[in-house]
């Protein structure tokens, strides 16, 4: 349930600097694309992210552990 609760946003062309690749999947991040990322801010393919993080509990690049977000 928390998984759904991280935030994200989708890549448009007019994006300033998109993300350029997923380092779970290695796929390039294209217009269209759901991003996301944890408080770390390093952004992955919301559906890599969430499989990700339902295995592990850190980011996969720079390892911080996963903080689920809190309800105001």
């Amino acid at each position: 349930a928390m998984l759904k609760q991280l935030p994200s946003r989708l890549i448009s062309k007019d994006s300033a600097a998109p993300p350029s690749t997923c380092t779970i999947c290695q796929d390039s991040m294209q217009p269209g694309d759901t991003c996301s990322s944890i408080h770390c801010g390093h952004p992955y393919h919301r559906e890599c992210l969430v499989q990700w993080l339902q295995l592990h509990n850190s980011c996969p690049l720079c390892r911080v552990a996963f903080q689920p977000p809190t309800s105001a």
